[in-house]
């Protein structure tokens, strides 16, 4: 016969158990309108997958809220993003890059494309008119377009919040050409609306780098890197989501390539924190 006292430590034992239960924190530093938000977003899915932890998502409204957020939250999981850094870096603000081989469970790259219209006439800067291109505010510097320019052509940025806004201006009309993140502009291209002329892929048959080869940086990849603070267990948990079938076909989707995801070590954090200080010392540094 079950006694009181038997009811009341069984649920005393089923709270202690609840409250054990582990919280992982992602956290997106990226613009909402980014790819490297669906890129978020999707990990997060994946990680859910993982019953043993709760999942938590917090989109930090810039690069130093979201080191903030990582160095106060227990097993906490940065999504970072070098397209956010480089801009911090040129705003003088906090954006620590905190990744280790020890501590990165996975790098990715999603190079950017240059597209237009279909059936736009639209001159690549060779006209006397200025050559509008749109293009995400996070990558927009002068320097970009002083390198494409090269003196001989009149391509001009417009800045927008993210691939999505400069898609849809785009086909509005309002620009000539968007430098769009290329999980974007698969299905338009694949609908036959626009067309992408140019890529910063160095795999692609049109890559940038072939046409104008004085172009400092001519691979131009959003680079996602995901590390955490977290301790072991957590760790094998974060591991496994970056791995997770539907989590690397979604990416794939999403235009992201070249993702190494084990065997980390530090000539990849290497190549990552030299990309990222190229395109700043080249692009942004005033």
């Amino acid at each position: 016969m079950f006694t009181k006292t038997f009811f009341i430590a069984t649920a005393l034992t089923l709270s202690m158990t609840a409250q054990a239960r582990e919280t992982i924190t992602v956290i997106n530093p990226s613009n909402k309108a980014s790819p490297a938000t669906v890129f978020a977003k999707s990990y997060e899915e994946a990680l859910r997958k993982n019953g043993n932890y709760d999942v938590e998502f917090y989109q930090a409204n810039s690069c130093a809220d979201a080191d903030a957020k990582y160095a106060k939250t227990k097993n906490a999981v940065m999504i970072y993003n070098t397209s956010v850094g480089i801009a911090a870096k040129d705003k003088n603000l906090s954006c620590n890059f905190a990744a280790t081989p020890n501590n990165t469970t996975l790098i990715t790259k999603s190079y950017l494309k240059f597209c237009r219209k279909s059936g736009s006439t639209a001159s690549f800067g060779e006209s006397e008119k200025s050559t509008k291109v749109g293009i995400a505010s996070v990558i927009l510097s002068p320097g970009l377009f002083t390198d494409l320019n090269d003196g001989k052509r009149k391509l001009v940025g417009v800045p927008y919040s993210g691939s999505k806004t400069v898609l849809a201006a785009l086909m509005a009309g309002d620009i000539d050409y968007g430098i769009l993140g290329s999980g974007i502009v698969n299905e338009p291209e694949a609908r036959k609306e626009i067309e992408c002329i140019y890529d910063y892929d160095p795999k692609s048959n049109n890559f940038i780098g072939k046409t104008f080869t004085n172009l400092k940086v001519p691979t131009l990849p959003i680079i996602q890197l995901i590390h955490t603070n977290a301790g072991s267990g957590v760790v094998q948990a974060v591991t496994v989501a970056g791995r997770d079938p539907g989590f690397s076909a979604s990416i794939q989707d999403n235009g992201f390539t070249d993702t190494k995801s084990s065997n980390i070590n530090q000539q990849d954090i290497d190549n990552v924190k030299k990309y990222e200080n190229d395109v700043y010392n080249f692009y942004w540094k005033k």
